[in-house]
């Protein structure tokens, strides 16, 4: 562990050094959130509030704010990575990797160490935006989440960095130039929103391209996020509708159009199962890398 912990600490100093790219990495998630309120709330809010009759509109403002913010921490834990592997990019463009060449660090030490170093900056930012939820809530006077559920949330978005750090690093072994990562960067910006369901909810889409999205990572990842940050407003929302019969059934309806629950083929996933994928992927991802890098490192 040893190589790891070397080249961990090295990563992240020359992360550290550019303080542009650092105050980048922190401010996207809250650029996003003033962009989703601009853009989305208003349009949320009427679709939540039209999708069953007694449901008040206040509340459907709860809900399509705990939608916005599940949305804006679910596309940090995808991209925020990438600030860092930016200079995996310029050390392959400069020959620096030419260094390892004659030292006695394994390319498998390489690739976990730039998969641990993108997660500490990935996870960094995502807590940090996570952790404003409750913030918001408060200062909105809006259901807030409990301890557990602020838990889950936090393991939610550390398993969809983990995952998606293992997969930019695996795709950015194949990127050799800085435009082909500017592209990759903005590509993943844009896909990642809509195959997660944070710019455009299912209800939107058909039923076709609701299944291929959903069985996607994408996907996954953000309903481990959704689902502990839309609980509360979920529950006052439908607490006062009649008897327990309508009310599951607008709450389950409500679940599916905003993407807290997925299904593929008219099959639900659960939360284990979700987890169960998220993390094989890592792990198979993370080996990905590591032969990648044998590729690059030649």
């Amino acid at each position: 562990m040893g190589p790891i912990a070397v080249l961990f600490r090295r990563h992240l100093r020359v992360f550290l050094r550019d303080r542009l790219m650092v105050v980048i990495s922190v401010m996207t998630p809250f650029v996003l959130f003033v962009l989703f309120l601009v853009f989305f709330r208003d349009l949320m809010t009427d679709r939540i509030y039209e999708t069953a009759v007694g449901l008040d509109r206040d509340r459907a403002v709860y809900m399509s704010d705990a939608w916005l913010f599940a949305g804006v921490v679910s596309l940090a834990c995808f991209t925020s990575s990438l600030g860092m592997l930016a200079s995996f990019v310029e050390d392959r463009v400069s020959h620096r990797f030419n260094e390892y060449l004659v030292s006695p660090v394994r390319r498998w030490h390489l690739a976990v160490s730039y998969v641990l170093s993108s997660f500490t900056v990935c996870v960094a930012v995502a807590w940090v935006a996570l952790a404003l939820a409750p913030l918001w809530t408060w200062l909105s006077d809006q259901p807030m989440m409990s301890g557990r559920q602020f838990l889950a949330a936090l393991g939610g978005s550390a398993l969809a960095c983990l995952t998606f750090s293992a997969f930019n690093v695996c795709v950015v072994t194949c990127l050799s130039s800085q435009g082909s990562f500017s592209g990759y960067t903005i590509g993943l910006g844009v896909a990642s929103g809509f195959l997660s369901f944070c710019y455009v909810p299912p209800q939107f889409l058909t039923e076709s391209v609701n299944n291929v999205v959903s069985s996607l990572p994408f996907a996954h990842a953000a309903v481990l996020v959704r689902q502990p940050v839309m609980a509360p407003a979920l529950d006052r929302l439908v607490e006062d509708l009649p008897d327990p019969g309508p009310r599951a059934s607008v709450r389950q309806l409500l679940m599916n159009h905003t993407a807290i629950q997925i299904e593929v083929d008219g099959q639900t996933l659960g939360t284990g199962t979700i987890v169960a994928i998220l993390f094989g992927l890592a792990v198979v991802l993370m080996g990905l890398a590591s032969y990648r890098m044998n590729r690059v490192i030649r």
